[in-house]
């Protein structure tokens, strides 16, 4: 978040970081940055009310259950006139992804349903801000692609690395969840992390982001 009332550089800006682990903070950063915990779940500070020119969130609603309450709790930390911006995760997969692939989407769709959080509610936001009022509103739907799809050889290896890093402790945690809300079996989520690391490995794969954004009226 970024607030100023008159900006011409960068350093006129105050810009303030959140996280809801404090251990993931910076502990040095420069004198116009602010960072402290803060769970978007829970009301913010009232001093942060109407008081930012750009709010801008990304990558939490697959970890929460009213995910409504949080946009139109963001909103209101944006000035007159000011921006909101906010991308997720979109439940969204490709006919050109493979069988890996589809299962690894699907297991995010089941793990996060099974928790009762909101996976791929980001294609709500538009509506959300426009009943709390906002304008100009715009979104975007962006493909973010992994292994094979990606010429640079150091970054589709990293790709695959990390998408394997992040389902092997997925398709764990999804085997503890009752298994009538899992469309995976036990067999496949223990297959996955490994097959998933081949398939985009040589054919590629894609996850997809949804960015929304609007502007306060004045």
């Amino acid at each position: 978040m970024a607030n100023s009332d008159e900006i011409t550089h960068s350093s006129d800006y105050t810009f303030v970081g959140t996280n809801i682990a404090n251990a993931d903070l910076p502990r040095e950063h420069p004198a116009n940055f602010r960072y402290q915990t803060q769970d978007i779940n829970k009301p913010w500070p009232a001093e942060f009310s109407s008081n930012f020119n750009l709010v801008h969130q990304r990558l939490v609603f697959g970890g929460y259950t009213d995910t409504k309450a949080i946009v139109q709790n963001l909103s209101a930390l944006v000035k007159p006139g000011g921006w909101i911006q906010l991308i997720e995760v979109e439940d969204k997969s490709s006919a050109n992804d493979g069988p890996a692939v589809q299962n690894y989407i699907q297991l995010m769709r089941d793990t996060f349903g099974a928790i009762g959080a909101r996976f791929g509610d980001i294609n709500k936001a538009w509506v959300w801000l426009e009943e709390v009022g906002f304008e100009h509103l715009h979104e975007k739907l962006i493909e973010i692609k992994y292994g094979a799809r990606i010429p640079n050889e150091n970054l589709a290896r990293k790709g695959v690395w990390m998408n394997k890093a992040i389902a092997t402790p997925l398709s764990k945690f999804a085997k503890t969840l009752p298994q009538e809300n899992m469309t995976l079996s036990p067999e496949t989520l223990d297959n996955l992390p490994d097959e998933l690391e081949v398939e985009k490995a040589k054919r590629g794969g894609a996850v997809y982001l949804r960015a929304v954004w609007g502007r306060r009226p004045s």
